[in-house]
């Protein structure tokens, strides 16, 4: 017995070290995440905002392109297959395809890219977008 006495000593204090090397190492992860939060958070709200921008000049570029087709009401469009790029602070590029009919009747799928400018305000809305130039397939179907 007197054996297992003399190893709960050890144990504790091994389990005890343990306990607050833990305690340390979570108490450091946790103040650099909060600082990094803080430190970071408008940069992280601007990059956010800029990938919703993107974002939404893959949509209106969308409209653009459904005005220039042989069969509009036709179009079909994927819905996450796209590259928004950042030109600039206001200007996007944005690529993808559209499958829609021509003016035969078949349907045909067309690369396409635009290039607008934001012009602010509500990104939503196409009146606050501008565009610079429209290709598909290969032809030049817009530029400013």
């Amino acid at each position: 017995m007197d054996i297992n006495n003399q190893k709960q000593p050890i144990i504790k204090k091994k389990v005890g070290c343990l306990k607050i090397f833990l305690i340390i190492i979570g108490g450091s992860i946790l103040i650099g995440i909060i600082g990094s939060m803080l430190s970071g958070s408008d940069s992280s709200q601007q990059i956010q905002q800029k990938s919703d921008v993107s974002n939404m000049a893959y949509v209106i570029s969308k409209g653009f392109v459904k005005q220039a087709l042989k069969a509009p009401s036709t179009a079909d469009f994927p819905f996450l297959d796209f590259n928004s790029q950042s030109l600039d602070d206001d200007r996007y590029q944005v690529s993808s395809y559209v499958d829609s009919q021509n003016s035969f009747g078949a349907v045909i799928r067309n690369e396409w890219t635009t290039t607008l400018k934001y012009l602010g305000g509500a990104d939503a809305d196409p009146r606050n977008w501008e565009l610079e130039k429209m290709i598909i397939g290969d032809e030049i179907v817009y530029e400013k």
